[in-house]
């Protein structure tokens, strides 16, 4: 979306976009190698513009045929040992900690097991029968896959558009505009299938984490 919105606005601009981790990209912000990087929260660096984009809740991630799929909801213990998928830490070290201490509050003390670098990589060691994993619920999930949120929480995955605070590419300001506009849209849009639950949460946390 974000290289779309841009060629959309600036045609005659030339775009090279680049895919990083987490704490690569945040480095090329601050150094002015690159002009900005859609990064998902904790975000700290020195000198950088954080404009918030989105809010996807994190939701297990397990196979479409696991008896858990049957229930519309997860209950934290019922995680147990399932939960062993995780993003590299290393790739965002930060929101690996929140995480793990956001788990050990609800009673949960996962092994990780596995760990990997992609959404579709997560997604492939599910379907392998590696375990269960948590992802944002704005993933595109493949076929053999379904989503569930955990009974009780409302954990977050923030992103945000980070950028010089004094940048020296003037399209940047254009660009934050449409994106939240065409945000707004799609937030507007009927879903494509009904919610799979509506049951209120018990407790209201955020979780700032990686997309």
């Amino acid at each position: 979306m974000v290289c779309g919105a841009h060629t959309d606005l600036f045609p005659d601009s030339e775009i090279m976009p680049k895919s990083g981790d987490h704490v690569e990209l945040l480095s090329l912000v601050e150094r002015g190698l690159i002009d900005a990087a859609l990064v998902t929260l904790p975000a700290e660096g020195m000198g950088l513009n954080m404009q918030p984009l989105a809010q996807d809740r994190l939701v297990v991630c397990m196979k479409s045929n696991d008896p858990a799929a049957k229930h519309d909801e997860i209950a934290p213990s019922a995680l147990g040992k399932k939960l062993t998928i995780f993003r590299e830490p290393r790739q965002h070290p930060e929101a690996h900690r929140r995480l793990i201490e956001m788990l050990s509050e609800v009673g949960v003390h996962p092994e990780v097991a596995s760990t990997t670098g992609s959404p579709h990589d997560i997604q492939w060691m599910v379907k392998s029968g590696y375990g269960h994993a948590l992802i944002s619920e704005g993933w595109e999930v493949e076929d053999g896959i379904v989503t569930r949120p955990v009974a009780g929480v409302n954990w977050m995955v923030e992103s945000v558009l980070i950028s010089k605070k004094f940048p020296t590419q003037r399209t940047i300001p254009a660009l934050l505009r449409e994106l939240k506009k065409r945000l707004r849209m799609q937030a507007h849009l009927p879903p494509a299938k009904p919610p799979l639950s509506v049951r209120p949460s018990a407790a209201k946390r955020t979780l700032p984490l990686f997309g």
